[in-house]
């Protein structure tokens, strides 16, 4: 037995308090009393039929899949063939019960071998197959039979007259389905009822291959300083199961870490290996806040050019007409006056905003600032602490004011740092910022000294 392929869970799941009669299959830890005749052999199937289902995407980590579903049930033992699951799903995670139904499941199985052209080739080996050969300048179709001796990098089969590869043109048949391959992943349970009748059952189970997340969307008008903003959820299916009128949930972060924080306001549909976005809700005329970021890098090389990034500060404290806790995605920020186009103007990351903090997005693009940082001194004062001087030139190139936050950065810790008449306030261990306004056209130039200390 291919144990990649076939999972078995003895493990008994209690689900109601019916004590069922003995039978040596699957040795269930559970209270014998009294013998019956049946056997493994003699246990009927029956299929469940679908109610309901309700997938929890996450944005790391796996999916939390909720189902209820129907079966028949027969009155003593029987097996639950379970079709339709992820084949990603987590044996160990999964989850059943009918509430006090008298049913108890006293074996788990889940396969997942499926109906794929390189599969039934690969189990096929030393079966008979057929292949049908067209002569390219006649036309003619040639058949020979063989033997499957390899199936892994290409055909190859071997014929009365010795042992050749199976050609990209060739049309091949096989007498026979290898018994073990099925059309979908299936679980099926070994279940003892008291009665018989029609049973709603609950299942759940974690998979993965199935996330989403936060694409969202800012047409910024620059001159009233004002956006249009829409937030999508980006979902990604890639297992073969098909979501279909499915409620679909959506996790900030792991399932463990988070409750669910959106919920798609209708039941959808999505395939398997596939993605579809949402639009989750959009704001009109959100106002923002513009202010230019630029990095410092104490560590650079003697003369470098700093880079500066349009940082759009949305405030999100109630007032504004941001919807809701933001979740973390990709932003892409679009120019879009009244009169105009939207011109694309950058991407960033975002991580995910709740309400009362303010909402920055920060696109590697400069609209109104040009830096330069040149190092002029560096002397280490002992073993561990080294100073260093530096001429920093800013330029406002357009004719209005800009708003500037400075950010010196050094790989390692940064003891003191002063200049250009500045209040330089601490970030981290490794970094300070300061702010200034700079008038149309302004250019200023200034000396920063700092002590750096070497880890």
């Amino acid at each position: 037995m291919d144990m990649k392929r076939l999972s078995v869970i003895p493990a008994l799941l209690l689900l109601s308090s019916c004590r069922p009669p003995a039978v040596e299959y699957g040795k269930p830890s559970i209270e014998i009393k009294t013998q019956v005749k049946s056997t493994p052999s003699d246990i009927p199937a029956i299929e469940g039929g679908f109610l309901h289902r309700t997938v929890t995407l996450s944005t790391q980590g796996p999916a939390l899949v909720r189902e209820r579903r129907v079966v028949a049930r027969k009155a003593g033992w029987s097996r639950i063939e379970y079709a339709g699951v992820a084949e990603t799903l987590e044996p160990a995670s999964v989850q059943a019960g009918c509430g006090d139904c008298g049913m108890v499941l006293t074996e788990q199985n889940f396969a997942f071998d499926l109906i794929e052209p390189q599969r039934i080739l690969r189990l096929s080996e030393g079966e008979t197959i057929t292949v049908f050969r067209t002569d390219p300048k006649t036309g003619e179709e040639k058949r020979i039979q063989g033997t499957i001796l390899a199936s892994n990098e290409g055909l190859v089969i071997k014929t009365e007259t010795g042992v050749e590869p199976v050609l990209g043109s060739d049309r091949v048949s096989l007498e026979a389905m290898p018994e073990r391959l099925i059309p979908e992943p299936s679980l099926s349970w070994i279940v003892y009822s008291r009665d018989e009748g029609r049973q709603e059952i609950e299942v759940s189970y974690l998979a993965d291959g199935m996330s989403w997340k936060g694409e969202h969307l800012v047409y910024a008008d620059f001159d009233s300083s004002t956006a249009d903003v829409e937030f999508h959820a980006f979902l990604s299916n890639g297992t073969t199961l098909r979501m279909e009128k499915t409620r679909i949930l959506l996790a900030e972060g792991g399932l463990a870490s988070s409750p669910p924080i959106f919920a798609i306001d209708r039941p959808s549909d999505l395939d398997g290996n596939s993605s579809k976005r949402f639009l989750l809700a959009k704001a009109d005329r959100v106002p923002f806040t513009l202010i230019e970021e630029a990095e410092i890098r104490l560590d650079a090389v003697p003369r470098a050019p700093v880079d500066v990034k349009t940082v759009l500060k949305f405030a999100h404290d109630g007032s504004s007409k941001l919807p809701f806790a933001l979740p973390s995605g990709t932003v892409r920020v679009f120019h879009s006056g009244p009169d105009s186009e939207p011109l694309f103007l950058g991407e960033a990351e975002v991580d995910a905003t709740p309400m009362g903090e303010t909402w920055e997005v920060a696109i590697p693009v400069s609209r109104s600032t040009y830096a330069f940082w040149t190092t002029t001194y560096r002397n280490w004062l002992d073993n561990e602490v080294m100073e260093t001087q530096g001429k920093l030139e800013i330029v406002n190139r357009t004719d209005r004011p800009a708003k500037l936050r400075l950010k010196a950065t050094n790989p390692d810790p940064i003891e003191t740092l002063e200049g250009m008449d500045l209040q330089w306030v601490r970030f981290s261990s490794n970094s300070f910022t300061a702010e200034l306004t700079l008038e149309p056209g302004q250019r200023l130039e200034g000396v920063l000294k700092s002590r750096l200390i070497r880890r």
